[in-house]
């Protein structure tokens, strides 16, 4: 059997391979504990302040609004180009689009931060239906973010930067 290596970078664990999460979900969609009174409306994804976010789909900036100390902070919604649903990307630290963008997927949309009502660095990637305003569970987003991210960012292995599909075995 062999093992996935696993790559420290600025004190983050990536595991790269088949079934892997390049950053670490803290909190899951849904999920109630003691910084969520009611079913969390996303999931979060630790990741160091400053980190590239590279949009998961095609489609249209439709909100980059900053909330102060309140909520998820400084945010940018993206609204899928079948109209059917907004991406919530927030926490960010700096916007790099602006209301009207066509943004494509593995587009640069923002930098990561740790704004708003927040209790570490890290994204906060959520979804509604843009029709109801219901919340969606975002999993299937978060997984595309999660390979564009290892697509696009690869990672630093003793000051060499890799990218693409690189794996590392041991045995």
């Amino acid at each position: 059997m062999k093992n996935q290596l696993k790559i420290i970078n600025n004190g983050y664990m990536y595991q790269r391979g088949i079934g892997m999460k390049f950053f670490r979900v803290t909190t899951e969609y849904g999920v109630t504990d003691q910084w969520h009174s009611v079913p969390h409306h996303g999931t979060d994804l630790a990741m160091p302040i400053g980190t590239e976010i590279h949009s998961p789909i095609d489609g249209t900036v439709i909100a980059v609004k900053d909330l102060g100390n309140w909520n998820a902070g400084k945010y940018i919604k993206v609204r899928t180009e079948d109209g059917n649903t907004d991406l919530i990307f927030g926490h960010l630290s700096e916007f790099k689009v602006k209301i009207g963008d066509h943004v494509e997927k593995g587009d640069l949309l923002a930098l990561s931060g740790n704004t708003g009502n927040s209790t570490g660095p890290h994204l906060h990637l959520g979804a509604r239906d843009a029709h109801t305003g219901e919340w969606i569970n975002p999993e299937k987003w978060v997984d595309i973010f999660q390979e564009i991210s290892a697509e696009i960012l690869g990672f630093i292995l003793m000051g060499v930067k890799f990218v693409g599909s690189i794996i590392f075995s041991l045995v």
